[in-house]
């Protein structure tokens, strides 16, 4: 059985913020995705292309509770790790681009 920190429990949270955004609990979302970085970081460290996702995801829930400072560090973080580890024109370092000019 996995316990409270293991690697598969983050997808499971990460999951349920997306399943939370959808119902329109942001305050939930955001925990959701709160804990599945802190699990992501312990286990994969600060910066590592998953941690990346989970700091986007974050950044995605800041940004509708009005956070844009907020929304922005986390976007500026993930698009760092995504560039590093994936390069410029990988989806996913495209897409946290986009989130982030969207900010503008």
């Amino acid at each position: 059985m996995f316990g409270p920190g293991h690697p598969h429990v983050a997808i499971y949270v990460n999951n349920l913020g997306s399943v939370l955004q959808a119902l329109g609990d942001m305050e939930g979302e955001k925990k959701m995705y709160e804990r599945a970085l802190v699990i992501g970081e312990a286990t994969y460290g600060p910066d590592h292309p998953t941690v990346a996702i989970c700091v986007n995801n974050l950044g995605g829930v800041l940004r509708a509770l009005g956070d844009v400072e907020g929304a922005k560090k986390m976007y500026e973080r993930a698009l760092a790790i995504f560039t590093k580890y994936l390069g410029e024109d990988h989806p996913n370092t495209v897409t946290v681009q986009n989130n982030l000019d969207s900010l503008s």
